[in-house]
């Protein structure tokens, strides 16, 4: 279903590549790496629409579990994709439609199923510590405003791009096997300082601004939540 999607998602692009030959075919290297969200092979193409205007549509597949989900229990398959269109404007026109500073707006949609678990935790009538190991479907869309420019890399057909960005996220998280409550115990593994597994730990057993929320399995959603984000790519063109 999520290759379905994905082709559905980047026909357009596929249609204009055989279109035209003002295409970048690009790499995003920090993603295979992502322990915080989760590590993916990601891809994508830009291309043409006017003398200042592009198109780039970007695709990242999960390939293998984050370092973060180190629960003993495999109550879900760990998989995930992201998938992701945005429209950029030039500021300078150049002989070569890909080069120099750009502004631009995307729209993103992120899907992640992992398991994780809570070390030791505690009901609060109680001195009873307790492990609770569960499942995780994550789903996340969002929208980010951004700057950044693209620069020849050793030749006119390699590109380097450098960008920034911030924008808002909507999340739902639906849990599976989940045992913890936090209207009724308190985690009692968490580290003072605060970390990335203590974050992804808040954000999947329980969003302390949700929406919706349930005591056992469920769903959870936050209304709004700030997302920053930033990264770098290779590029080569066609």
């Amino acid at each position: 279903m999520k290759l379905l999607l994905a082709f559905f998602f980047l026909l357009p692009g596929i249609h204009a590549v055989s279109q035209t030959r003002n295409v970048l075919i690009k790499l995003s290297p920090l993603p295979l790496i992502d322990e915080a969200g989760f590590p993916a092979i990601q891809a994508g193409a830009e291309f043409k629409l006017s003398d200042k205007v592009n198109w780039y549509n970007e695709l990242g597949v999960k390939y293998r579990k984050s370092y973060y989900d180190d629960a003993d229990t495999n109550f879900l398959a760990s998989k995930g994709f992201k998938l992701k269109t945005e429209f950029r404007y030039y500021f300078k026109k150049h002989t070569d439609v890909f080069l120099g500073r750009y502004i631009a707006a995307n729209a993103f949609f992120l899907y992640d199923v992992h398991n994780t678990g809570i070390g030791y935790y505690y009901q609060k009538d109680t001195s009873m510590q307790k492990f609770d190991d569960f499942g995780v479907r994550k789903k996340v869309f969002g929208i980010n405003v951004l700057y950044g420019f693209q620069r020849n890399l050793f030749s006119e057909r390699f590109l380097f791009e450098l960008f920034v960005g911030a924008g808002i996220r909507f999340r739902t998280v639906n849990t599976v096997n989940r045992e913890y409550d936090k209207y009724r115990d308190d985690i009692s593994s968490k580290t003072i300082d605060l970390t990335v597994s203590q974050i992804r730990l808040e954000i999947d057993a329980h969003n302390s601004n949700s929406l919706v929320s349930t005591h056992t399995d469920g769903i959870s959603s936050d209304p709004v939540t700030p997302n920053l984000t930033f990264g770098i790519r290779f590029s080569y063109k066609l």
